[in-house]
């Protein structure tokens, strides 16, 4: 199988990056003028808009910024799975290569607000950090089960992991 043989690129999903910006800038100027009313009714300053202009502009332009850093996380940090091994970033952002019979147990964890799923591998100190917000997560499995086998510690966590549609209903696999 040449498709076996390749090695696949998985990439953290922009979507997330929309939502965070557009949240970021639009949470930031309502802090503004909470401030701003604040500032107002303590100290007694007249109302001047001209005051709330300046905090809210530095406010939105930070949201630059935070665009900026989760476009380097999304071109610096990918996970390749490839024929052999799983290699991507661990806890403290060093690339790590971790074979596939080596893995031996997995964790879910929260790194900074985000899912990451750690998988740990017998001859080494650090687990390597998986994001659970890949752009194409089922495809992702998908590869992983390919590759590792479905018996694989890190495949079985993986396919529990496969986010729901709808209430009840877990996405499937295509055959």
């Amino acid at each position: 199988m040449p498709e076996q043989d390749q090695e696949l690129v998985f990439r953290l999903n922009m979507n997330l990056l929309l939502k965070i910006t557009a949240w970021y800038a639009a949470i930031g100027p309502v802090f503004v003028v909470i401030f701003w009313l604040v500032e107002r009714y303590a100290n007694g300053i007249e109302h001047k808009v001209e005051r709330l202009i300046p905090l809210a502009m530095i406010t939105v332009l930070a949201a630059i910024p935070t665009a900026g850093l989760w476009y380097l996380a999304y071109r610096g940090c990918p996970v390749f799975v490839g024929r052999n091994e799983l290699r991507c970033l661990n806890t403290f952002g060093k690339l790590n290569s971790v074979c596939w019979q080596d893995i031996v147990k997995t964790r879910q964890r929260k790194i900074l607000g985000f899912p990451f799923l750690l998988a740990y591998a017998e001859n080494q100190s650090r687990p390597v950090a998986i994001p659970m917000f890949l752009q194409d997560y089922l495809k992702f499995v998908e590869a992983v089960q390919g590759r590792a086998g479905t018996d694989n510690v890190l495949a079985i966590a993986l396919r529990r992991l496969i986010p729901r549609r709808g209430r009840n209903r877990r996405r499937q696999l295509p055959s």
